[in-house]
């Protein structure tokens, strides 16, 4: 019996595993995979500062305009060239500097202050960045300016067509909207103006061209003058070509008489008429004025014709060719002899 209930006491004695003992095994188990976790995230916070703080990018601004500063315009003067100049520049800063800059926040000028006299001048190109941000490269580090006399300058537009026209068209004098051009600028490139022409390239023509051009400008010998410093006013122009047209027309008078009685003709029987295409082209026949004739007798009939369309006799206008009117005349009719039949048998 003893060595029995010594078994049964050692038997007793085994540890007892309960629930909570399991959770707290568990919850160890938990803490334990945490830690490495957050020390993780940690350390990738602290990364991040260091590269976003500390860490040097660079960035690139294209184009960025160069402004003219504290020039003095009383002096009758002005800059003919520098002053639509722009410049690339690169930019260097921790990344939260370089990613907040934008073109708006970089100020580049030029400083004006001690030039007071025509020519060409170098100045050095001065560049306000964002605190931070440091400068790593410019595509110019100074500026050519060009100063000179503005003056203005009236010349005469030429227009000069290049065209193909033929019978029975025939082309008018240009009209143009403005004769004259004023020309403002470098007094340099103005005294080198000798012509403004207008340049129209119209190919074939068989009706009224209205169209519109540019103004070229060109030196004594003839070359397109290319400076962009010239200010012309008005830059285009308008222009209306008339064309003419020629056509032939017979004449129809428009009378009222005894046919039985007389016999009418007229003189030109048919005539040349010219105006402009859609005048002429309108026209299905030439009519006279209306009148009624009772008696043998040449009469004056007016010519109904329509806008600026004229008459003439000859195919060619020429002095004295051109009429407005034509001649009626009037004739007795001849009667048939009566047919004596019975007589000659």
């Amino acid at each position: 019996m003893n060595n029995s209930d010594n078994s049964m006491n050692e038997k007793n004695t085994s540890p007892i595993v309960t629930d909570a003992d399991n959770t707290s095994v568990q919850s160890g188990k938990k803490h334990g995979n945490l830690l490495p976790k957050i020390l993780s995230v940690a350390a990738a916070v602290i990364l991040w500062l260091y590269v976003f703080q500390a860490v040097e990018y660079e960035k690139v601004f294209m184009d960025v305009p160069i402004k003219i500063e504290n020039f003095n315009t009383s002096l009758d003067i002005d800059i003919v060239s520098g002053y639509d100049q722009t410049i690339d520049l690169t930019l260097s800063g921790t990344k939260s500097v370089i990613n907040d800059v934008n073109a708006d926040d970089i100020t580049v000028s030029v400083d004006m202050t001690n030039v007071t006299d025509r020519g060409t001048h170098v100045v050095d190109i001065n560049v306000d960045a964002p605190n931070g941000a440091k400068i790593v490269d410019m595509s110019l580090r100074q500026l050519k300016v060009t100063i000179d006399k503005t003056v203005e300058k009236e010349i005469e537009i030429t227009p000069v067509i290049n065209y193909n026209i033929q019978y029975p068209y025939e082309m008018g004098e240009p009209q143009l909207s403005q004769t004259v051009a004023r020309l403002k600028g470098p007094e340099t490139d103005i005294n080198s103006v000798k012509s403004a022409l207008l340049l129209l390239n119209l190919g074939n023509i068989k009706n009224t061209i209205d169209s519109s051009a540019p103004i070229v400008l060109y030196d004594e010998n003839d070359y397109e003058l290319s400076s962009q410093y010239i200010i012309v006013d008005p830059s285009n122009v308008s222009v209306n070509i008339p064309v003419y047209k020629t056509q032939i027309f017979d004449v129809l008078p428009d009378i009222s008489y005894d046919d039985s009685k007389f016999e009418i003709s007229v003189e030109p029987s048919s005539v040349y008429l010219k105006g402009l295409v859609n005048d002429v082209e309108a026209l299905s026949s030439l009519k006279t004025e209306k009148k009624t004739v009772n008696a043998v007798g040449e009469y004056e009939l007016s010519l109904l014709l329509p806008g600026d369309v004229t008459a003439s006799t000859e195919r060619i206008l020429t002095d004295g060719s051109e009429i407005s009117s034509v001649k009626l005349i009037v004739t007795e009719k001849k009667q048939k002899e009566p047919n004596n039949t019975k007589e000659n048998e």
